[in-house]
Formats: C-alpha cells, sequence, structure tokens
C-alpha cells in the first residue's frame, strides 16, 4: 500500500507491505513512524500521482507479491480504522489516506480484518 507524504511542496509516496501470515492467514501492517524498516525502492510520478514503485531486497532483486518475509512484531497497535469504499478513502487513527496498492486482489475492507503493529517487515532473502 501507498501512503503520502508532502516533500518540497510534492506528494510522494512511501510503500508499505501487507502481510499474510503462514499460518492462520492473518493480515498484518505497519506503517510510518510505527514502521521500523526502510526500503530501497524506485517510483515513478505523474502529475503527483504514483504510476509505479519497485521495492528492493538487499541484493537488488524486486520484492513480488507472494515473496516470503519475516515480521518482527515489537507492539500490537489498536488502531481506530474508518473505511469509505465510495472515496476510496481510510481513516486510521486521525489521518486520512487513499488507499493505493498494486494488487487487484486486495480490497479496500481488508483493514476490517488487519491486525496493525508497531516493528519490522523484512523484506531481505533469507
Amino acid at each position: 500500500m501507498y501512503i503520502g507524504y508532502k516533500k518540497d511542496g510534492r506528494t510522494k509516496y512511501s510503500p508499505y507491505p501487507i502481510v499474510r501470515s503462514l499460518k492462520g492467514n492473518k493480515l498484518f501492517f505497519t506503517y510510518g513512524s510505527y514502521s521500523l524498516a526502510h526500503f530501497n525502492t524506485n517510483s515513478s510520478y505523474i502529475n503527483n500521482g504514483v504510476v509505479n514503485c519497485t521495492i528492493y531486497k538487499k541484493g537488488g532483486t524486486p520484492v513480488k507479491i507472494g515473496d516470503a518475509v519475516d515480521v518482527y512484531l515489537l507492539k500490537i497497535l489498536d488502531i481506530p480504522v474508518l473505511i469509505d469504499a465510495e472515496k476510496n478513502e481510510l481513516k486510521l487513527k486521525n489521518k486520512n489516506i487513499e488507499f493505493y496498492h498494486i494488487n487487484n486482489k486486495v480490497h479496500i475492507s481488508v483493514f476490517n480484518e488487519i491486525t496493525f503493529f508497531q516493528g519490522v517487515v523484512n523484506l531481505d532473502e533469507r
């Protein structure tokens, strides 16, 4: 999922993966200051909108949907979620976020099931 922020008067986006556990199929998500990891990315923009973003592992290999990753949970968070499916927007805590993603199998309603956490999603090779 991409979350926008302002830099030098322009809107930029940071990617944050939604992770599905192998056991129990639970969904996990960390973002913003709760995410204790940094990803190497390459993004393309048109009119302040992201049109392409690739996240890279340490060796320069692009991350793909379905790749195995490690998740390190420091703390489970209680984040209130409001969903406006018509506008494709979320309100996480007090932050309004447009729902941008690259996996068409994921609908905005997935945020009713997500476990929010503070911690790390490690995308690097195992």
